[in-house]
């Protein structure tokens, strides 16, 4: 199971045990995973994981700023979705590029599948289903992205608000669930 770093006060040595057990008597530290913390490959970030003694489950804490499953940062996704759903360039037929993305075509292809995913019509079901009656009757991608950046703010704090109801921006991935 992944947790997010920010879902848990910072001077806490452990995190809270998923499986509802009181962390002091069920948590231990199980050493590490490696990812990649960039599309290129050329850096690699290391993932605490802890183990429940009492469930034998394991869990990984991912950092505020990480993707479940993508090597692309928060930062660089919530930018690059702003650009597209920016009604003033809309207008103008084109994709915006206000602040344009590192280059390279591995970082614009990593861009252009996190938003294929985020469009799609089931993921824009799962998502309206989570934030329910905060958000307007929508119709496209672009409106539900402007509607949560207003209601619910950074992609940060969406991630974590997903996070704790078992769920993610892209996908509703079994790691993020205790279940």
């Amino acid at each position: 199971m992944q947790i997010r770093r920010n879902s848990y006060p910072a001077e806490a040595e452990l995190p809270p045990c998923p499986f509802r057990h009181e962390p002091a008597a069920c948590l231990q530290r199980h050493g590490f995973y490696e990812r990649y913390a960039t599309p290129e490959g050329n850096e690699k970030r290391r993932i605490p994981r802890f183990l429940c003694v009492l469930s034998g489950r394991t869990l990984s804490v991912l950092p505020a700023n990480f993707l479940p499953y993508r090597p692309i940062g928060v930062e660089a996704v919530q930018d690059d979705f702003d650009a597209r759903c920016d009604p003033e360039q809309q207008e103008l037929g084109g994709l915006p590029r206000e602040k344009d993305p590192p280059d390279g075509a591995i970082v614009q292809g990593s861009l252009r599948r996190a938003w294929q995913r985020f469009s799609q019509t089931d993921r824009l079901q799962s998502l309206l289903a989570h934030f329910g009656q905060r958000l307007p009757l929508l119709r496209s991608a672009c409106q539900l992205w402007r509607s949560l950046r207003q209601q619910v703010g950074s992609l940060e704090a969406m991630l974590l608000e997903l996070a704790t109801a078992g769920r993610s921006l892209l996908k509703d991935y079994r790691c993020l669930s205790p279940n």
